[in-house]
Parts: C-alpha cells; structure tokens; sequence
C-alpha cells in the first residue's frame, strides 16, 4: 500500500477534536461490489485514561497485523486522544472472527471488534473521505504556517479575508445575505472571467491564525457557499509581526501606550481610544498610529463602553 495514497486531516468525532486518516486510492472506484462488510476495531485504554505513548505502539502493532492478515480493504481510522477506531471492507462477515481473535490476544488494551454491512461504503464515502470543507483545512494549517514562517504572529487577531467564487451573478447577493447573517462582513465584489466561476465576493471577518479559528471560519463560509453552488478560492490576511502590540491585545498595548513603550504621539494629556463600526464588527482602534499603522482589535476582547481616553 502505497503511503503517498493516505491523507490525514483533523476534524471532530462527537464534538471533540480527532485526527482523520483515508486511503484515497479507493474513491474512484467505491463503492466495491466485492466488499459489501465493514468491519471495525476499537482500541482504547483499559483504565479510560488517554492514549500514552505505549498504548500507541500497541495500536501500531495491531494496525500492521489487522493489514497483514486480515483478507480486507484498510479504508482508514478515526483516532482521538482516548481511543482509536479502524475500518476495514471486506467480502463476508464471518471475517469478524479473525479481527475478534486478535482483539481478545491484545493485553495492553482494551480492544473490541464489530462487523455491519455497507454495501454503499457509506462510511467512507461520508465519514472518512474529506469533503471540501475538511480538506481546506489542511490548507490552512499550510497557509498558518507559512505567516508564521515570515514573522506572523499567528495569536494575533486581525481581519481575515475570505475570497468567495460563484458560477452566476444572481447568486452572489443570495450568498452574501446568508454569510451577513452568519457573522461575515461584506466586502467588494469581483470578476475574474478566466475560471469556471467568474463571480465573486470578499468576506471580512476578525480572526487569529490559530487553526480553531481558521477552520470555524473557513468551514462555515464553504458550507454556505456550497448552498449556492459557490466555492471558496482562498482567503488572506495582512502580516503582523511577532514584535507588534497586537499580539497582547487591548488591555497590553494600553499599558505600553501609557508608560511610553511606544513610539507614539501625545494628543494632550495622552493616547486616545475610539471604537468604529465596521459593517458589522465594531473595531477599537488606538490613535495615534504606531509606526504608520492603526491598532485595532476586536470590541469582544475588552470591555470598552463607549470612546474614552486612555491616560
């Protein structure tokens, strides 16, 4: 089994984070008509604890075993910090008793196994294989990584830019209403005649790089846009540097604005701070601009009435 043919991706199991791994080479082809069972192995601690380094070495053993021995299709796994669960496609049920006999040899863990029939391969056609959303999130984790390669602050909020694409005109403000609705702002729209889908549409929305937040944003725009028979091209954000008062938040670039570790200019008896709506984030910005720049981060992050000056 070729190693290049399995794509790992992270996502949620039951609400909680779980890494996603799928041998690719069967989409094309799934569902087999020859392999109408699924059958699974669940392995997890015997204390209920989370999987430690050994307990993973044992799943790695019974991986190789399951591969080896058992006349079945590795469809993939889903594994979270307690437990990990593999898939197989095979050709008959009675293959079950082979995966129960080394789940009972296991000693180190609890292991336990399980067979149903999935003649459509359901659970890897909709569980295990990616969809468009799940697979964006790899780019993201590649995009954060990038920023953060060239001096970002990744922690940093900032506005997030997400460039949507549609194959109608007449579909973009039906998206947009949806995506205003959803917590997005509103941005310019484009056209861009040389791909399948020449209409376009910015989404601005505050955000850090961390990869929580990039999926949450990412994930939804691309559920939204699906909807309208869209997609999202890419998504951008300007730089802010590892050395910038951004990355403490408001209440941290206050206090360097008040004991003058900034160099700022005085608007009488100090620094001033006024909040602006923008479409619908409401923007604290700190004036005057540091180094030709205005410091802004989002009204959630601090508890701000109304504009006031900060002595």
């Amino acid at each position: 089994m070729a190693e290049t043919s399995w794509y790992y991706y992270d996502w949620q199991m039951d609400g909680d984070p779980a890494e996603f791994a799928v041998d690719t080479r069967f989409f094309d082809k799934a569902p087999y008509e020859n392999r109408p069972v699924l059958l699974h192995m669940r392995c997890e601690m015997k204390d209920g604890t989370e999987l430690n380094g050994r307990g993973r070495r044992h799943i790695g053993r019974l991986e190789k075993k399951c591969k080896s021995d058992l006349k079945a299709l590795y469809a993939g796994y889903i594994e979270d910090a307690y437990r990990r669960v593999m898939f197989f496609y095979t050709d008959k049920a009675s293959r079950i008793e082979a995966l129960d006999d080394m789940a009972d040899r296991e000693r180190y863990l609890y292991c336990s196994a399980g067979a149903s029939d999935d003649p459509e391969w359901n659970t890897y056609l909709n569980l295990l294989y990616p969809d468009a959303a799940k697979y964006y999130t790899e780019t993201n984790r590649k995009n954060a990584q990038l920023y953060r390669k060239n001096g970002d602050c990744i922690t940093a909020v900032r506005r997030l830019t997400l460039h949507m694409a549609f194959p109608l005109e007449t579909l973009v403000p039906q998206f947009a209403e949806e995506a205003r609705l959803s917590g997005f702002a509103i941005g310019d729209a484009e056209f861009n005649p040389d791909i399948d889908m020449p209409y376009g549409v910015k989404l601005h929305i505050i955000s850090s790089l961390l990869n929580e937040d990039l999926d949450k944003y990412t994930t939804l725009a691309i559920y939204t846009a699906e909807r309208y028979g869209g997609r999202l091209l890419y998504w951008e954000s300007p730089v802010i540097p590892k050395n910038s008062p951004l990355r403490y938040g408001f209440e941290r670039a206050r206090w360097a604005i008040k004991r003058k570790a900034l160099p700022v200019r005085q608007e009488g008896r100090g620094a001033y701070a006024t909040l602006t709506d923008y479409a619908e984030l409401r923007v604290c910005s700190l004036y005057p601009p540091i180094k030709g720049t205005v410091l802004s981060v989002p009204f959630s992050l601090y508890r701000l009435g109304s504009p006031r000056t900060v002595s």
